[in-house]
């Protein structure tokens, strides 16, 4: 029997086309190699008490407002006296609500509603995104140990450890609100790269042996990769036609060995589990 599960990681495939294409179309741009590339965003935040507070703060950045003049005047994290400066960061090294957050922002823009996570409420501001090849060593650690993380949501401990694919949580009313007159759920994941050789590669790296919910954290530059690329249960209807044809294809236990064509880039699909919905339970 199937579980009921988190359909939260859909926010990649269901957020704006205009906003992904253009993440893509920034991915592209930043490659000039067939390895698998990392996404990295130079970003600010200012930090504050309660959600009242960075309402306050967007409208007056809204105005016209100084960013860093701001974090410096009301931003209660270690980046203030820089300005909420952070530097630049990648998945992995963030937690994943401040990441999520980040990664909707363009170059130029803040967040337009406050983001909560357990440090606070901030406001960020995302100056500039690149994508960096990865090879041997200049793979990121996105494995790091979450214990030690300031209130700027960085991410302290470099200790590597593997991340098992995450347990699906959605409660079923979901599932069955979305996929009532469907026959089939289905649970995947999926890697999202810029090119169609980049997204060979990692095809061939799971040929071999590698696992997907890694190569995810590693490679993927869509947000659900914080999950291992898990997108939890969904049917059809709920995604893009071409990412459901690709799922289609799929048995439980296999993955892609084509890479899938979006307006988001190409995709390494991996079906996890299909079958018929839970049943209901309860009123």
């Amino acid at each position: 029997m199937l579980n009921p599960p988190p359909l939260r990681a859909l926010i990649p495939l269901l957020i704006s086309v205009a906003l992904l294409s253009a993440c893509v179309k920034t991915a592209e741009q930043g490659s000039g190699t067939n390895a698998p590339t990392n996404l990295e965003i130079k970003a600010s935040h200012i930090l504050v008490d309660n959600r009242k507070e960075a309402e306050a703060i967007i409208e007056r950045l809204n105005n016209g407002e100084d960013f860093a003049t701001l974090a410096r005047r009301y931003s209660i994290g270690p980046s203030a006296p820089q300005g909420g400066d952070l530097g630049y960061f990648s998945s992995g090294t963030m937690i994943s609500e401040f990441w999520d957050a980040a990664w909707m922002l363009q170059a130029g823009e803040h967040s337009k509603e406050p983001v909560k996570t357990q440090f606070g409420w901030h406001v960020i501001k995302v100056f500039d995104r690149r994508t960096i090849p990865l090879t041997g060593d200049a793979r990121p650690n996105r494995y790091s140990e979450r214990i030690s993380v300031n209130r700027d949501g960085v991410v302290a401990s470099n200790r590597q450890y593997p991340r098992p694919l995450p347990a699906p949580s959605l409660p079923e009313p979901k599932i069955h609100r979305e996929c009532s007159d469907r026959n089939e759920v289905v649970r995947a994941g999926h890697i999202l790269l810029p090119s169609r050789e980049q997204a060979e590669t990692i095809i061939a790296q799971l040929k071999a042996g590698e696992t997907f919910p890694e190569l995810a954290w590693r490679y993927s530059i869509g947000p659900s990769a914080h999950d291992g690329g898990d997108l939890g249960y969904f049917c059809s209807g709920t995604m893009i036609p071409e990412f459901w044809d690709g799922v289609e294809k799929l048995k439980a236990g296999e993955f892609s060995t084509t890479p899938v064509k979006t307006q988001f880039g190409w995709h390494v699909i991996k079906v996890f589990d299909r079958g018929p919905p839970p049943p209901r339970t309860g009123n």
